[in-house]
């Protein structure tokens, strides 16, 4: 499911979406902004806005760029008018995490997953569409309520899309610094995004199958010129995933840093757990 270069967010009551809208927009009423934030675009994302009319529009804008989604702004006349397609969203505004999608082709699409400190439960969303049976876990209630959520208008497609979950997806609340409550050796995949403690990633390691995938996200030291978080314990070092994934066990397979116009600062890398001994983790 490809999207052109527009983006649309139309955000009229649902019956006035259903009853026409533009081709490609996604419907999320302003009434749910604020419960459903995660299903907003990226902040640094160009997209148009869709209200009941032009005025309306600017007003939603306005309301966006206060939320932090500076590169919003109003429908041209004709998305405004163009009312040629009908029933619900054919998509949905969020996408997960650009590293996890370039790892993809390494990952496989049976199995179990493993989301930890999933948040909004992109991530989880995501791989639950790859095919993999995804757990999502968060410690706290409300990041479950709206990453239930973000799932729950997933399915609600129309289409068969590429973000529609058609495996198991569920979600749990876990605290990753105590023992976590699965089997070992259980997953396929596990991830993680801005969460940061090094010392569970032996302790992840273990629940991966022999030849499983860690894909994981987070900050480094160079967000300190962004803001938070500002403790080192949560901010890795320039080439630290080497050190961290030898005393996991991991083979590292890729990593990369980036530092976006602004902010964030990340590092992100892909390893795998070992076959057995000796195995350098290649892919299969």
């Amino acid at each position: 499911m490809g999207r052109g270069p527009r983006l649309i967010l139309d955000a009229r009551s649902r019956a006035a979406f259903l009853a026409g809208h533009a081709p490609g927009a996604a419907h999320l009423h302003e009434a749910d902004w604020e419960a459903r934030t995660a299903e907003l675009p990226a902040r640094d994302q160009a997209f148009e806005v869709v209200g009941d009319d032009a005025q309306a529009g600017v007003r939603l804008v306005s309301l966006l760029h206060a939320r932090g989604f500076p590169h919003a702004h109003a429908a041209s006349a004709r998305t405004l008018e163009d009312r040629s397609e009908r029933g619900p969203a054919h998509d949905v505004m969020w996408r997960p995490s650009p590293w996890l999608v370039e790892c993809a082709a390494h990952l496989p699409i049976r199995g179990h997953a493993l989301d930890v400190a999933c948040g909004s439960g992109r991530h989880a969303a995501w791989l639950a569409a790859r095919g993999l049976a995804t757990w999502g876990g968060d410690l706290l209630p409300d990041a479950l309520r709206r990453a239930s959520a973000l799932a729950g208008g997933a399915r609600e497609l129309a289409d068969s899309a590429e973000l529609r979950p058609r495996a198991e997806l569920a979600f749990a609340v876990i605290d990753a610094t105590r023992d976590l409550p699965w089997r070992a050796g259980e997953f396929d995949v596990i991830c993680g995004f801005r969460y940061l403690d090094r010392a569970l990633f032996p302790r992840l390691a273990e629940h991966l199958v022999p030849g499983g995938w860690l894909v994981w996200e987070t900050f480094t030291v160079e967000q300190l010129r962004f803001g938070k978080p500002r403790r080192p314990e949560f901010l890795l070092e320039s080439g630290e995933w080497e050190r961290l994934c030898a005393a996991a066990g991991l083979a590292l397979v890729a990593a990369r840093e980036t530092v976006a116009p602004g902010g964030p600062a990340l590092s992100a890398v892909l390893a795998r757990r070992p076959f057995s001994l000796g195995n350098t983790g290649q892919s299969r």
